[in-house]
C-alpha cells in the first residue's frame, strides 16, 4: 500500500489505492484502506 502511494508521489487517495490492489490480486476493503492510511500518516 505505501509502496503504490510513494510510486504515484503522494497523489493516490484510499480509493485509488483500492483500486490498485484489486487488479494486482488483492482482497481488501476501501474502508480498511482508508484505516490504514490514516494510521500511516
Amino acid at each position: 500500500m505505501t509502496a503504490i502511494y510513494h510510486e504515484n508521489q503522494g497523489r493516490y487517495g484510499y480509493r485509488r489505492i483500492t483500486m490498485e490492489l484489486h487488479n494486482r490480486r488483492y482482497k481488501i476493503n476501501h474502508k480498511t484502506v482508508q484505516r490504514l492510511m490514516k494510521t500511516l500518516q
